[in-house]
């Protein structure tokens, strides 16, 4: 069985939805089939609504099949962390990955498991763990597109697999399973992978309400997902830029900024840095709250 961090809120489909484009051919056994819809690390801070981001196809021969934006990096070619379009009603066959990684749903419909008789609704906003070379499958059920974000540790490649495992590790936790650990000023942190006191890092971040920094800059690269809340953020108090849930932002190392959280919700995000976190010349002023 699937191992999940809250296993009983999760349900066992007795058949896997099926779409019709969702053969083993949908599957890149070629690393280099991965490179099409990766982008350039960009030199300069960019944000982008959700409605605004542009998707490309996984295997540019199949338009209408998986669907990536790249976050940062190049799924290609090393670590990279993306959002995916599944098209509505697909399922991925049994398959594996030569490198783990963690997701996070973004949107209701997903499922994941360890074969075709083993899957479980994947709930929006919760986080998931493949490990490397381990067969599964995945899907949308939904009528519409489903969405998710994905960090993986290395380039993504996809092997059709015969057989599921005889022991699966693959976990899942749900949103109200997941750990928080308090920062300063209200802010909290849910770390997903890595140690943001040492090196690169993913985390959740948990912003108050209202809660708005100072212009800084860090010394490490990031890329973020906003997940619920509305989000504010941009070089200078003049020039911010709202985001809703699912718009995305990157901001190279050095790039002066600030961000506040609207007034009416906290705000909570998807980081991945490039290195350490360093926050010495933040400063954080709270809001009034909800």
């Amino acid at each position: 069985m699937l191992k999940c961090s809250i296993s009983l809120s999760l349900l066992v489909f007795a058949s896997v939805l099926v779409g019709c484009g969702s053969t083993s051919s949908q599957m890149a056994t070629k690393t280099s089939e991965a490179t099409e819809p990766a982008a350039a690390k960009p030199a300069t801070a960019n944000h982008f609504a959700f409605a605004d981001i542009q998707f490309r196809p996984f295997n540019p021969k199949q338009p209408d099949g998986i669907n990536v934006y790249a976050i940062v990096g190049n799924p290609g070619a090393g670590p990279f962390s993306a959002i995916v379009r599944f098209p509505a009603k697909f399922q991925m066959p049994l398959h594996s990955h030569d490198y783990a990684y963690d997701a996070i749903a973004l949107s209701e419909g997903l499922y994941h498991g360890s074969s075709d008789g083993d899957v479980h609704d994947v709930a929006k906003g919760s986080l998931w763990r493949q490990p490397a070379k381990e067969p599964h499958v995945d899907g949308c059920k939904s009528d519409t597109f489903c969405y998710f974000l994905v960090s993986f540790e290395g380039p993504v490649n996809m092997v059709p697999e015969k057989a599921p495992s005889t022991e699966p590790h693959a976990s899942v936790t749900t949103p109200d399973a997941i750990v928080w650990k308090e920062m300063r000023g209200g802010v909290k942190m849910a770390a997903i992978r890595g140690d943001h006191t040492k090196g690169p890092f993913l985390a959740l971040i948990d912003f108050p309400a209202g809660l708005k920094t100072n212009v800084h800059t860090h010394s490490a690269s990031f890329g973020g997902v906003l997940l619920s809340g509305t989000h504010h953020r941009g070089a200078s108090e003049d020039a911010l830029v709202t985001l809703s849930p699912n718009g995305v932002w990157f901001e190279p190392a050095g790039a002066a900024h600030m961000e506040k959280c609207g007034d009416k919700a906290n705000c909570i995000f998807f980081v991945t840095f490039d290195g350490p976190l360093d926050h010495k010349a933040v400063v954080l002023t709270p809001g009034e709250g909800k």
